[in-house]
């Protein structure tokens, strides 16, 4: 499956990410960070929604 371009993320992106996925109020917001910082890792989108347990479309938005 072909990836999407993710402009790598900085330190202090990845800082921000990774507090809002561990202490994040709402679950999307949670859902949302996960989902980037796996992007950022190398993750295709198929993979990130199999880890998500969500449609493939939910995170392709």
């Amino acid at each position: 499956m072909k990836k999407r371009f993710v402009a790598p993320l900085t330190e202090p992106e990845q800082q921000t990410l990774t507090s809002a996925y561990h202490h994040g109020e709402k679950r999307a917001l949670r859902r949302r960070a996960h989902a980037i910082l796996l992007s950022d890792q190398g993750h295709t989108i198929n993979q990130i929604s199999e880890i998500l347990q969500v449609r493939r479309d939910a995170v392709s938005r």
